[in-house]
């Protein structure tokens, strides 16, 4: 007796979906870029995604939700670089942040779509504040990447390598410098920066970082 079609037919419906719903977000991430969220709308999505506007409406129930899972995705991406840098066995607590910055460095440098979706997320659109769970997830990642970095403060602290501080205030601060260096370098057609903006990068890192060490008494 021949095998019931039914199950490959349907696999092969699930896959075209997931096909589809693909090419919607990385056609949507591209027009971010290029376009900027105000610029872009899902009619300029569809069309150059070559779908229906119907089709888009099955997957995303408006352009700020396609926007968040935009920003949900890289944000995954960005954990698990954190993630890969600190798997190392016997790093120390400078070594950590440093790696944490390398990896936030690798971010911007290799997924520069997904930092900028990032770094523009509440930009003059009140859409963005509104509370739904996908934001909520948003809320949570973030939390999860500045805790990774208040935790290697921690133990920075309790090994007496840093100096006593407000572990909380520091990460903020911390990331806010980084982010810093990533807005100047997306301002480089002011020739703010000369040379490699890398080095540039290490440098900055690494006056933050010396400003954390204990001083001898």
């Amino acid at each position: 007796m021949a095998a019931d079609p039914k199950p490959k037919t349907r696999a092969r419906s699930s896959a075209d979906k997931q096909v589809k719903r693909r090419k919607l977000l990385d056609t949507a991430l591209d027009l971010f870029n290029n376009r900027n969220y105000q610029g872009t709308s899902i009619e300029m999505i569809t069309e150059k995604a070559g779908v229906s506007t119907g089709t888009f409406y099955l997957y995303f129930k408006s352009k700020v939700e396609i926007y968040r899972l935009l920003n949900a995705e890289g944000n995954d991406i960005l954990l698990k670089l954190i993630e890969d840098a600190l798997s190392w066995p016997g790093m120390t607590s400078m070594t950590r942040l440093s790696a944490i910055a390398g990896a936030y460095f690798r971010y911007y440098s290799e997924y520069p779509g997904y930092y900028r979706i990032y770094s523009i997320q509440n930009i003059g659109q009140k859409d963005f504040l509104k509370k739904t769970r996908m934001q909520e997830h948003l809320n949570q990642q973030a939390e999860q990447i500045l805790k990774t970095i208040e935790s290697v403060l921690l133990q920075g602290v309790e090994e007496k390598v840093f100096e006593p501080m407000d572990t909380w205030q520091v990460t903020l601060a911390l990331w806010g410098m980084m982010d810093g260096l990533f807005i100047l370098a997306e301002r480089e057609q002011q020739n703010l920066i000369t040379g490699s903006f890398e080095n540039l990068f290490k440098q900055g890192v690494k006056i933050m970082l010396f400003g954390l060490m204990k001083k001898e008494d």
